[in-house]
């Protein structure tokens, strides 16, 4: 699906996919926005009970007043982050896929209202694909370098931004209340460093996460915790529980690969993007992850697609 899905997307021009992406942040905003001011809430919630069980319905709801000082909006959706992932997922399609002088204030303008309406610290994973953006356009001889010295300034501003957006947070993850944290980061990788012990080559198996549940029970009986993830939801880390060192390195390879046969110079973004994306989900083996990468690859694809379609007709020209 996701093959056929990047095979259609890549016969969309360039322009005309950065225009339907723009629309879904701006729908995201507005929805919102209405949820938390202006009373959809109050035809979001019956749909989301209708929509989704109860043991997946969000229910940190009190958290969220304690650390944010409201309750964040789910938009018809089982909970919070999956508003932020569909925001940044089209944000940066639109931001690859767009050449419009005003794109840069505009998407920063769309991140701060995103982190003041939306409230999700996933929302900055956005930043370092936006900056390899930006870089993979400079064409610079040295933009390996750049891109290296980039990433180091993304991991230092994404701490600031979050210590100064999200200030009641970071003391909430410290005291080691945060079940959020927890799931998406303290468990899948202690249950990470546990699978690799007695899998270290190939991991449990691609898309094997039940063998992973006596590994889950033991770390959750540990850390006291009521798992009903019981990886975590981590795609990264839940990846390498799967499939090993030698089988994530293959993996990556492999994406590389295909990567710079598909985008051309923008390979990079679409390492960091989909690096970012990965953080935000529960897998490497369901919908989410295929058709997040069918969306990044398809919008690094075009846009590389226009750059040499310009270079030749300024060869053309000479």
């Amino acid at each position: 699906m996701a093959l056929g899905a990047l095979t259609g997307l890549r016969q969309i021009a360039p322009e005309t996919l950065a225009q339907a992406a723009l629309v879904v942040p701006l729908l995201v905003l507005l929805g919102v926005a209405g949820e938390r001011f202006a009373g959809l809430d109050a035809i979001s919630e019956p749909v989301r009970a209708f929509l989704f069980p109860d043991e997946i319905i969000y229910a940190e709801d009190f958290r969220d007043q304690l650390v944010y000082g409201a309750v964040r909006a789910k938009l018809f959706t089982s909970e919070p982050s999956h508003v932020a992932k569909a925001f940044v997922l089209a944000l940066l399609v639109w931001y690859v896929c767009s050449i419009a002088f005003c794109r840069i204030p505009v998407a920063y303008g769309l991140l701060a209202a995103a982190v003041l309406l939306v409230k999700s610290p996933g929302i900055l994973m956005v930043l370092p694909a936006i900056w390899a953006t930006d870089l993979c356009r400079m064409r610079n001889s040295r933009w390996l370098v750049l891109l290296l010295f980039g990433g180091v300034i993304a991991v230092a501003a994404a701490i600031l931004a979050s210590q100064a957006l999200f200030p009641d947070r970071l003391p909430y993850i410290a005291s080691g209340r945060d079940s959020s944290f927890i799931i998406r980061a303290t468990l899948p990788l202690e249950i990470l460093g546990r699978v690799w012990t007695d899998h270290p080559l190939f991991g449990l198996g691609f898309g094997a996460k039940e063998s992973g549940i006596p590994y889950a029970l033991a770390v959750g009986q540990e850390m006291k915790l009521d798992l009903n993830t019981p990886l975590g939801n981590n795609g990264l880390f839940i990846g390498m529980i799967q499939i090993g060192l030698v089988g994530s390195m293959l993996f990556a390879v492999a994406l590389v690969c295909f990567w710079r046969f598909a985008c051309g110079p923008y390979w990079p973004c679409a390492t960091i993007a989909l690096l970012g994306y990965l953080t935000l989900i529960g897998g490497i083996n369901d919908p989410r992850f295929w058709g997040g990468f069918a969306l990044i690859t398809a919008a690094c694809a075009a846009a590389a697609r226009r750059e040499m379609a310009e270079a030749l007709q300024q060869r053309g020209r000479r």
